[in-house]
């Protein structure tokens, strides 16, 4: 990382800030800490029929339902408090946690905002950087690598 002055460029939005904390917050207050699923978040209260499904989403939203029915006291409130999270891009009202129990929060990892979400690592598991278009974000430091 950079010592010396760092481009603005380099550093998070208040929009992607406000989206880490969000689910800085969500990812807190559940009783998972190793997720090991995507997490959708306009899964929780659905009930449609996803019989029709490809298995592996249909596996996806059943694990979605029943996170949200252990803990639905909490996840309600974090809508209410974050307005649905409607004011999210819909492709960042995802969230994959894959840091194990490495790190207790979202900035002490590694974070990218990819096509399917919004993506957490362990601090030490940098992705690919050759042809990357989805830049790790350093938690800690609330912005990405310059080249």
């Amino acid at each position: 990382m950079d010592k010396g002055e760092i481009d603005s460029r380099y550093f998070i939005s208040d929009y992607e800030e406000h989206v880490f904390d969000t689910w800085n917050d969500f990812y807190k207050g559940i009783d998972l800490k190793i997720i090991g699923f995507l997490v959708w978040a306009e899964e929780f209260t659905g009930n449609d029929d996803i019989s029709k499904l490809p298995a592996w989403k249909q596996l996806f939203i059943q694990k979605n339902r029943a996170l949200y029915e252990r803990n639905k006291k909490f996840i309600d409130s974090w809508l209410v408090r974050n307005d649905n999270i409607s004011w999210m891009v819909p492709t960042h009202r995802k969230m994959e946690w894959q840091a194990g129990k490495d790190i207790t929060n979202i900035y002490e990892g590694l974070i990218q905002f990819r096509l399917f979400g919004v993506r957490v690592k362990r601090p030490d598991k940098f992705s690919t950087l050759v042809v990357m278009n989805h830049p790790q974000i350093v938690g800690r430091y609330k912005r990405r690598l310059t080249p």
